[in-house]
């Protein structure tokens, strides 16, 4: 798979509200059972109404298309990660929109907290900062390299730490919920996170803070249970 090849599982996530636009980025996956649900970071999820604006990559024309996203689930009820920034949005009523072309298996995602990419591994980030009608639909791509083994960050909107790990590049407004990507091996690329923002001092220091894609299989069973 080449990078371009991730556009069609890009999710740009628009909310406009309070005269401000919020900005994330997400994806779809299908789970064993057949479930499809969007994925984001929650402090995106939580940004959300009726009225968010659902942004995917018209594969005919390239061009952005979009939607509200009570046409995927009508009262848009997330299931929020008790602690980690993630958060995931079960498909309830989105027939009329063929999603099929856009979701990823959950085979693609790192299940294995202990699994953390070694710091010589090239690692993509994607993210939709920007949306323009007449151009085409074409995430932002950043490259960059594991720069922690496992860590904790501190998630204010749970008051608790999640597992990541960080990189040695810094993020940008808009990316989060965005998957990052090893494209090692790339007839079977595997994503290890989604960015959860930049941690930052008064050095000018960035590093991009990625929330470990193991929580997402405890996201998916906690929805399998309840």
């Amino acid at each position: 798979m080449k990078k371009h090849e991730m556009f069609k599982h890009i999710v740009a996530i628009r909310t406009a509200k309070n005269g401000n636009v919020y900005a994330g980025t997400g994806f779809f996956v299908k789970t064993e059972e057949n479930k499809i649900y969007l994925v984001t970071a929650t402090h995106v999820a939580r940004d959300t109404t009726i009225t968010t604006d659902i942004w995917l990559r018209n594969l005919t024309t390239g061009l952005p298309f979009a939607f509200k996203i009570n046409q995927l689930n009508s009262m848009v009820m997330w299931l929020y990660h008790p602690i980690a920034d993630m958060a995931i949005l079960e498909i309830q009523c989105g027939e009329k929109i063929d999603l099929s072309p856009y979701v990823l298996d959950l085979s693609f995602f790192e299940h294995d907290f202990n699994a953390v990419p070694e710091r010589e591994l090239s690692l993509t980030m994607y993210g939709m900062p920007d949306i323009y009608t007449d151009l085409e639909f074409a995430p932002f791509t950043c490259d960059s390299k594991p720069a922690s083994s496992l860590w904790v960050s501190h998630f204010d909107v749970t008051g608790n730490s999640f597992n990541c790990f960080m990189l040695d590049k810094h993020s940008t407004q808009g990316f989060s919920g965005g998957h990052v990507v090893s494209f090692e091996n790339a007839e079977n690329p595997v994503c290890y996170g989604i960015i959860h923002g930049t941690r930052q001092d008064n050095t000018g220091g960035k590093l991009a803070i990625v929330v470990h894609s193991a929580y997402l299989f405890e996201l998916v069973e906690y929805a399998k249970k309840n």
